[in-house]
């Protein structure tokens, strides 16, 4: 195929394979040669590295995609932190592309990495590119959706950028492994935004602005936290739904949950343009900021509520997939 052919290149894959394959060829030969590696890191770097693998091979592949076994949730859990760590995508995805792999072997036109295409579009190239075989089919995966541990570690993985939350990385670099959110809200001076998440940085700058010697901390407002997370929800349902092509009324049911959350940003919109509008002068008034904080946590009130009838609704769908 000619290369005015082909699919548009995926550039976020593209740069991080790059840029990981040249650390690991300069930085990391180059660190060793002049600052050398204590016992201890080449400790970790081999549990680690046999850890993630293994999570991925018994895990992603024998476990979920094959079912060849049965795990207790405990072990469970693990292959899932450890196979996630791994940065080979989420259970959820690997697995349904796994299937479509086994189910149309060397189909050129069906199978994700066809080794007919090629040994270099099999093993990288097919996820460099927009390929038509790598979209995700999740019809292949309704059993792993009924796997909390499965779904819980798919709506943890990256969704919208490359960038992923990773609570073990955070503890190796000081509160930075929560790359996710930084990468949406790279405004906020928090990275881990849970009370129990650990960030290091973030408890450094409160205890500066509690003595007084900082101030000024940036900081997203819940509303548009939670309007991202149900944003990413909506759009990740309506994929799954148009998947199985749901009608009727669970089709009437998510359409009127879309627009009372579309409806629901339009009122926390007009909010932000009366603040704007009253100007500093009316903030100053006691009783207007109170109105004002009452009805913004009414809307953030409304979002959480909307979230687990999302979830529902989610469930419901999974229903109707087993059905058919």
């Amino acid at each position: 195929m000619s290369s005015s052919n082909k699919p548009q290149i995926i550039w976020p894959s593209a740069i991080f394979f790059g840029l990981v394959n040249l650390v690991a060829v300069t930085v990391i030969p180059l660190w060793g040669y002049f600052q050398g590696y204590s016992t201890a890191a080449w400790v970790v770097a081999l549990v680690l590295l046999m850890l993630n693998g293994m999570s991925i091979t018994t895990g992603y592949h024998r476990l979920w995609s094959h079912q060849t076994f049965k795990a207790r949730w405990p072990v469970r859990l693990l292959l899932a932190i450890f196979g996630g760590m791994a940065l080979q995508n989420s259970i959820y995805i690997w697995a349904a592309r796994h299937r479509v792999h086994h189910r149309h072997v060397d189909d050129v036109e069906r199978d994700p990495h066809s080794i007919k295409t090629g040994f270099w579009h099999a093993h990288i190239g097919w996820m460099l590119r927009s390929w038509p075989t790598s979209e995700v089919d999740f019809s292949q995966v309704p059993d792993l959706e009924r796997d909390p541990i499965v779904m819980w570690q798919h709506k943890h993985y990256c969704e919208e950028n490359s960038a992923v939350d990773n609570g073990l990385i955070a503890l190796l670099t000081w509160g930075e492994g929560y790359h996710n959110y930084h990468h949406a809200f790279q405004a906020d001076y928090r990275n881990g935004i849970r009370w129990w998440q650990y960030d290091p940085s973030k408890w450094l700058i409160n205890t500066l602005a509690w003595t007084g010697l900082a101030y000024q901390r940036k900081k997203t407002q819940a509303f548009r936290i939670q309007r991202a997370r149900l944003n990413v929800e909506f759009n990740r349902l309506k994929q799954r739904a148009d998947k199985a092509q749901a009608q009727g009324s669970w089709r009437e049911l998510f359409d009127r949950e879309l627009q009372q959350f579309r409806e629901t940003i339009g009122q926390w919109q007009a909010i932000q343009m009366r603040k704007v509008e009253a100007g500093t002068d009316a903030l100053r008034d006691r009783w207007y900021r109170t109105e004002l904080h009452t009805s913004l946590r009414e809307l953030e009130y409304r979002l959480k509520m909307q979230r687990k009838r999302l979830r529902a609704l989610t469930a419901s769908l999974s229903d109707l997939t087993l059905t058919y």
